[in-house]
């Protein structure tokens, strides 16, 4: 009846059927468990099987019960009769699950064939295997299997003891995990001396198959016997078998024409009975040790040597100031130490040294640098180590060199130095030497002082450092062409600084070595402006007074036929009538005449400038008129008007008149160009007004002129600079910079005082004032100058 079809009752009486069987099965097998069983029926393959189980085993039963190893009975089939409670914890399944179950069903599948075949084995004689079983949580659970056979009603069946592995194997993998990472190599042998167990390490110092073979054979190791060890004797691990142990025995390997040198260390291996097993034995390879300490007693007898052969002293000494070693040099100089303290040999003295270097090095484990002149006058460079002797103890190793040569060419070197330094910076050039990138060396203390810095700062400095770029690439350019032609070079630049222009010498030369090869550059430079300046000023003047021979002999040339011209005008003017033409005529001539007399005049006065001739006393208005019949035709030309206001009583004044005119003419040419720049065309404003006034200052009588335009004017950051010599506004061509520096110079000689008041783009006002000659001395010069 299928169980949709089946009614609540009859669910219910199943139920119960099979509740009632679960509760027989439970009971049945609580009564095998405490032996009130003596049989039980086993259904399986060959149908059902009654198997007794006496009261009389119940004592094995309990002991099976409480030993540590999983028990169970098994049918020929594999079926389990009987399990222990241990299995049942092996395999986290509960008893009745595991009773009349299958064993095949708790191995794995591949496994079952070699289970077969055990179990066959097991029920003819005993048999052990290594299996895994699966638990009730899919874990695999490594077990060794024991089987004997016994008879159940003389049926024979299988007992089978099952030790679960998992702890042990943990262990061996933990104890394999150490052997295998153990940088030495470990042999296990056993009681024959045959090898059972070895790790990678020993694997790889032999190279050959190790398992079961003798020791004494795969390992053929030697030894050094006797006093020094000359001896060679054949190494055996007998010795290690018998129960002795063997500590840090140098043994050496020879294997295929190599030989390895080791440390051996090898012991017996005993069971927990104190059974002997066999021994284990380590190796521990010290070829490159040895090897090092080969090299090392190599390099100790070359730097024995090489301290012998080096041109200073060397000693060890102890802290109680004994020498434990020194070099040939010192036993040369102080004699041999023979152990005594250094200040005997040294210092030839009875104690040791105040403040002694070698003691302190001792001390503070750091180098130490000084300088110790001997007994005998000699300097030494003494350097101090510290240094520890082969068993550990603490030495100080001091290195002498004599530096007596060195420090006297020092001090000739550094008196030649500090004269040379001395006439470096005594020279009045800017000095300074570059290497061949064109890198700052050094530099003397003018150019350093130019530059705002000290000597020192300069070093690895550009020219892009301290210049701007413009001025930097023309200097690199030139040191440049030095360099690469190898000739020195002699140049004279113009530059403009603040506004000012100054005439710079340079002169570069290249340094090279005793090949020929550029090293760098040596370089210096000139300031040459006055040098110039007073040329100038002596080629103007030899012009001037050429001019002026040229100008005299003109005028008297012009002076004469311009008499004769103005006398027959005269004449004429004088017969001719009044308003009539000739007379007019005659009139104009003798205008005309007169103004080319004034200008022959005022040029022959100008060209006069022997400075030498005494002082004039003059009208200051005579001499600004005749400059402004100078300048006339230019002012005029020019579209500039003068505006005059000088009074006919100014005092006279002791000069030189050719000089005052010569400043009056840079004023007004400086007026004219200002007016030009502002007013190309006529203005209304293009006027240059000139008066003049008495003044009183500190109780005596000056003349103040002054000059007016309103041109361009003067910026103020240059007005403090425009009386220095070459400072000009002007472009090239148009000034040479030296008007108002020799016009103030010729003022001041005059103990007077030219001044000049200026705003940018509006105007700008030129003051001069000079002594002027009392009333009493102009009457009395002239007197004189009538009589």
């Amino acid at each position: 009846m299928d169980m949709e079809h089946k009614t609540k009752s009859e669910l219910i009486q199943e139920v119960e059927e099979l509740q009632t069987r679960l509760n027989e099965a439970e009971e049945a097998l609580r009564a095998i468990r405490s032996g009130d069983v003596d049989a039980i029926v086993v259904s399986g393959p060959k149908g059902e099987q009654v198997y007794s189980l006496t009261s009389a085993e119940h004592p094995y039963r309990v002991i099976v019960e409480s030993i540590n190893e999983g028990a169970v009975t098994l049918t020929p089939d594999g079926t389990i009769l009987y399990a222990n409670k241990r299995i049942a914890e092996m395999l986290k399944l509960p008893l009745e699950k595991i009773i009349s179950r299958s064993f095949y069903d708790l191995i794995l599948e591949k496994d079952i064939k070699s289970f077969s075949q055990l179990l066959e084995k097991g029920l003819k004689k005993g048999s052990k295997e290594r299996f895994t079983l699966i638990s009730s949580e899919n874990t695999y659970v490594p077990v060794y299997l024991s089987l004997n056979s016994f008879l159940i009603d003389d049926k024979p069946n299988v007992s089978m003891v099952i030790t679960d592995l998992t702890g042990i194997l943990e262990a061996e993998a933990f104890s394999g995990t150490i052997l295998d990472q153990a940088a030495e190599s470990i042999i296990v042998c056993n009681e024959h001396g045959l090898i059972t167990r070895v790790n990678p390490a020993a694997q790889a110092l032999c190279g050959k198959k190790l398992y079961l073979q003798p020791f004494d054979t795969v390992f053929p190791l030697t030894y050094g016997n006797g006093k020094d060890g000359n001896q060679i004797q054949a190494f055996s691990i007998s010795t290690a078998l018998q129960g002795q142990t063997l500590k840090n025995r140098e043994v050496e390997l020879c294997e295929g024409g190599r030989t390895l040198n080791l440390i051996l260390n090898a012991g017996p291996l005993t069971s927990v009975q104190n059974k002997n097993l066999g021994c284990v034995i380590n190796l521990t390879d010290i070829t490159a040790r040895k090897k090092a300490e080969k090299a090392l007693e190599i390099d100790q007898k070359r730097f024995f040597s090489l301290l012998n052969e080096l041109p200073g002293y060397v000693f060890l000494q102890a802290p109680d100031y004994s020498i434990r070693y020194a070099n040939r040099y010192f036993c040369e100089i102080f004699g041999k130490p023979d152990g005594k303290p250094c200040y005997k040999i040294t210092q030839r003295g009875r104690k040791p040294c105040e403040n002694c270097p070698a003691s302190q090095n001792l001390k503070t484990k750091n180098r130490t640098t000084w300088e110790w002149t001997s007994p005998d006058g000699k300097i030494y460079q003494v350097y101090n180590y510290p240094f520890t002797d082969i068993d550990g103890s603490p030495l100080t190793l001091e290195l002498g060199i004599d530096i007596s040569d060195r420090k006297r060419a020092e001090e000739a070197s550094r008196i030649s130095e500090n004269k040379y330094q001395l006439l470096f910076e005594s020279l009045p050039q800017r000095i300074f030497y570059k290497d061949k990138n064109l890198i700052y060396v050094s530099c003397n203390e003018n150019l350093a002082r130019d530059l705002h810095i000290s000597p020192n700062e300069i070093m690895g400095k550009t020219d892009y450092d301290l210049y701007p770029k413009g001025l930097a690439n023309a200097y690199r350019e030139a040191d440049t062409s030095v360099i690469e032609s190898g000739q020195t070079e002699d140049t004279e630049e113009e530059y403009v600084k603040d506004g000012k222009k100054l005439i710079i010498r340079t002169v570069r030369t290249p340094i090279k070595d005793e090949n020929g090869n550029v090293l760098g550059i040596l370089g210096a430079f000139l300031d040459i402006t006055e040098k110039i300046t007073l040329q100038r000023e002596a080629e103007r003047s030899r012009h001037l007074a050429a001019l002026g021979e040229l100008a005299a002999g003109v005028g008297h040339e012009i002076n004469n036929p311009i008499t004769g011209i103005i006398n027959c005008a005269q004449i004429l003017f004088n017969k001719s009538k009044e308003e009539s033409r000739e007379k007019d005529l005659a009139r104009r001539i003798i205008k005309e005449g007169n103004r080319i007399a004034n200008i022959v005049h005022s040029l022959l006065s100008f060209a006069r400038r022997d400075t030498r001739e005494k002082k004039s006393v003059v009208s200051i208005r005579e001499i600004l008129y005749e400059t402004l019949i100078l300048t006339e035709a230019y002012l005029r030309k020019e579209g500039i008007r003068i505006k005059l206001d000088i009074p006919h009583n100014l005092p006279a004044i002791a000069v030189h008149p050719h000089l005052i005119q010569q400043v009056f003419l840079n004023v007004i040419n400086n007026a004219r160009y200002a007016l030009n720049q502002k007013y190309p065309e006529a203005n209304d404003n293009k006027t240059l007004e000139i008066s003049g006034e008495e003044v009183t200052i500190d109780d005596r009588p000056y003349v103040k002129m002054m000059f007016y335009d309103q041109g361009i004017g003067i910026p103020a950051r240059i007005k403090d600079k425009i009386m220095e010599p070459f400072f000009t506004t002007k472009p090239t061509g148009k000034g040479t910079g030296l008007g108002l520096n020799v016009s103030h110079n010729i003022i001041s000689n005059y103990r007077g005082k030219i001044t000049i008041d200026s705003k940018e783009g509006e105007f700008t006002k030129v003051t001069i004032i000079l002594p002027a000659i009392s009333q009493s001395h102009e009457n009395c010069q002239k007197t004189e100058t009538e009589k």
